[in-house]
């Protein structure tokens, strides 16, 4: 049993009881202590356990303890401080041991930190997905806020980015990730997805979570539906760079390809030139493998 509580996947702790409250902890699985950054349950002996608690919460919590004597075991939300005094959100499955001569009390952690966050985003306009994306940008989990999206999980649940975005798009998705993972911040950008031969721009939000060391876990994000009044923020500039760029197609290159000149390319390429002739679109496209819609729009 021993063995089972300390290399449980949930975080656990054991608190002991005096006069039916909570007193002192008295063991924590490897879990719990990843979970809040101690590296032994002799750190958190001389804790009181309502000093894990943030201060907000504590009163809440107090509530809770007191309803857990009467219905022996309680689901609460919270948030806990770690050892270096960061918060996180957390799930507590609490329950009573029988014991003599006090009950002991368990309480199983999960880290929710990510649904709080996606919960915080639901407000949001034209939302229709969110989950979860792993390091290496296969997707963990997916919700479906919206029906008849193609945001199905068979088409995007366990599958990596490369599967369902549109390839001109992959390389700008990966560069803003690496930054949003880097500097601990949300990204935000638009992009395509590619299902069944069904192209559809995409909003998407991320933010990372990172454990308890500071390594990193996943990103959340959330995904929107893009209207034409958004589509602006992608200019036909961007989207012929980052073609070029998930090509490996220089502008020289593309010269040679196209046969328009070296100084027309530039000026598409650095958005000095915005509305190409029909042509010169045809041609650029066709050279790149895209349809034209995929660099300028077509009310553009």
């Amino acid at each position: 049993m021993n063995e089972i509580f300390q290399y449980a996947a949930d975080a656990m702790v054991l608190i002991g009881l005096k006069e039916g409250k909570p007193s002192q902890m008295v063991a924590a699985n490897e879990s719990f202590l990843a979970l809040l950054g101690y590296d032994s349950i002799y750190e958190l002996i001389h804790l009181h356990p309502r000093e894990l608690y943030a201060p907000e919460y504590e009163r809440e919590m107090l509530k809770k303890e007191e309803k857990l004597h009467k219905l022996k075991a309680v689901l609460a939300e919270t948030v806990l401080v770690r050892k270096d005094r960061t918060t996180v959100s957390v799930e507590l499955n609490m329950s009573l041991i029988p014991r003599k001569p006090e009950p002991l009390l368990l309480s199983i952690v999960r880290d929710i930190s990510e649904r709080k966050w996606i919960e915080s985003q639901l407000r949001l306009p034209h939302m229709i997905g969110s989950g979860l994306l792993s390091e290496q940008l296969t997707v963990e989990r997916l919700t479906q806020h919206v029906p008849g999206t193609e945001l199905s999980v068979e088409n995007f649940e366990e599958r990596p980015l490369v599967h369902f975005a549109a390839s001109e798009d992959i390389m700008m998705i990966r560069q803003k990730l690496k930054q949003c993972a880097k500097e601990g911040k949300v990204a935000e950008f638009i992009f395509s997805t590619l299902v069944k031969n069904v192209r559809r721009r995409r909003k998407a939000l991320a933010c990372p979570f990172y454990k308890a060391d500071g390594t990193f876990r996943h990103f959340a994000f959330i995904l929107q539906e893009v209207h034409n009044d958004v589509l602006p923020s992608v200019s036909p500039s961007v989207r012929l760079q980052m073609l070029m760029l998930n090509r490996q197609i220089s502008l020289l290159e593309l010269c040679r390809m196209t046969g328009i000149s070296k100084t027309t390319l530039s000026k598409l390429r650095n958005g000095k030139i915005n509305k190409p002739h029909a042509y010169t679109r045809r041609l650029v496209a066709r050279a790149l493998g895209v349809d034209e819609s995929d660099i300028w729009d077509a009310t553009k």
